[in-house]
């Protein structure tokens, strides 16, 4: 069974989520995070197979904040830095962005660094089981409704 962690601040999209995924049988969601803190959290200990993440996080984080390689007293951490990082430390999972972005420039950012998939949220759900499963075969994912379609 294929572990899916969902990383979004949005309590209703997650929890239609949670349920689609469930219902699936072919995924299960292994964990759930409203923050980037959070989810960095989770990653060390759950090591999921999909990452579910929103681009629009955006943070002040403080010296302590995992992340903060520089310690600065503060600084903004943001859903592509989050990406990045996911990927350095984890090249294994597979990042499925979940997002309202759908510039050109953004969405070959986010491939360019190593996302897997680009899925909108004004996507049919249908479209995170078809990346889920794209992504697992080893595939790049772009939803249909994508700028580089």
């Amino acid at each position: 069974m294929i572990k899916v962690h969902i990383a979004d601040r949005h309590k209703m999209l997650v929890d239609g989520l949670y349920s689609f995924i469930d219902k699936s049988e072919y995924a299960i969601v292994s964990g759930i995070s409203e923050t980037l803190t959070d989810c960095l959290k989770a990653l060390e200990k759950e090591q999921p197979d999909v990452l579910l993440t929103d681009l629009s996080h955006l943070i002040k984080t403080g010296p302590d904040f995992p992340q903060n390689k520089k310690k600065e007293k503060e600084f903004f951490y943001n859903g592509i830095s989050f990406c990045e990082d996911v990927k350095a430390d984890y090249p294994h999972i597979k990042i499925i962005v979940l997002t309202g972005y759908n510039d050109w420039t953004t969405v070959r950012r986010m491939l360019d660094m190593g996302v897997a998939g680009y899925v909108l949220k004004t996507s049919p759900l249908y479209e995170v089981l078809n990346a889920i499963d794209s992504v697992m075969d080893g595939n790049i994912y772009l939803c249909k409704k994508s700028t580089l379609l």
